[in-house]
């Protein structure tokens, strides 16, 4: 990228990571590891015209995540229809489509 004169790169982190609200000690820490690690490649790429982002997407549809929701209603927690839990999630597509978009070079007029 430094040869090109510019790029993007995006790593995935998660919200989890930024506000603490991760019930797993190592996955909260190792996503915030990750929203650190944009902040200081951000810093250093800059001068060469290198983009860095992190993507915090949230709950993510996957199997799983699908799982999870379900053996939380099989344990009791009834608290929100599981439908609405698993529509919550976005999917990975939607992703996709967002780092898409995160490379593209915005112009400003």
């Amino acid at each position: 990228m430094k040869k090109y004169g510019s790029g993007v790169i995006i790593l995935t982190a998660s919200g989890a990571g930024v506000t603490g609200g991760s019930s797993s000690l190592a996955y909260g820490s190792s996503k915030g590891g990750v929203h650190g690690l944009s902040l200081v490649m951000e810093s250093h790429l800059e001068k060469y015209n290198i983009r860095v982002n992190d993507v915090m997407p949230g709950s993510v549809d996957t199997p799983l995540k699908v799982a999870n929701v379900q053996d939380m209603h099989e344990a009791g927690a009834k608290r929100e229809p599981r439908r609405k839990n698993q529509r919550s999630c976005i999917t990975r597509r939607r992703i996709q489509g967002l780092c898409i978009f995160s490379q593209r070079r915005c112009q400003y007029d």
